[in-house]
């Protein structure tokens, strides 16, 4: 998923705080929502396959690009956080910001290549291809959010 608030007049900046503020809460719902829609999809799988899935969003905030990354925490909390974050070069000056830009795209690509190996093998064990024993099922229960922010890696 990718929300942008793209570029803004002058006479907006004294709301883009308000603004900003909202996108990031729908961000978060949209994240949560997918994550959770996914794991109602691989009930009874292994517990240490489910535990790798995750959901990459993207926030896009003037000239700045944001992602996050859903994953289950443990068993009993989710977590958010913020893996890569970038300018975009909008003009000829800025154009070596393009490097840290291209190195977000790697980051969005190599992740998603490993999650194609990781539903490849939930799909086997929804299948019954890989038998998962009870005691190793994810237990598909109410689960608390956590947002865990830091500083992206760089």
């Amino acid at each position: 998923m990718l929300k942008s608030s793209g570029l803004y007049p002058l006479s907006f900046e004294d709301d883009i705080l308000t603004h900003t503020l909202q996108d990031t809460i729908k961000n978060l719902k949209h994240g949560s929502d997918s994550l959770s829609s996914i794991l109602c999809d691989y009930k009874d799988c292994n517990v240490e396959t489910v535990q790798k899935l995750v959901v990459l969003t993207g926030h896009i905030i003037k000239d700045k690009l944001t992602i996050m990354k859903y994953s289950l925490g443990n068993t009993s909390k989710w977590a958010t956080i913020e893996v890569r974050s970038c300018t975009i070069p909008l003009v000829y000056e800025n154009r070596k910001a393009t490097i840290k830009l291209y190195e977000t795209f790697a980051y969005i690509y190599l992740t998603l290549k490993e999650q194609e190996e990781i539903y490849d093998k939930l799909t086997d064990e929804k299948l019954g291809f890989t038998i998962v024993e009870e005691k190793d099922m994810y237990p598909n229960k109410s689960i608390e959010f956590l947002i865990v922010i830091r500083k992206p890696i760089s």
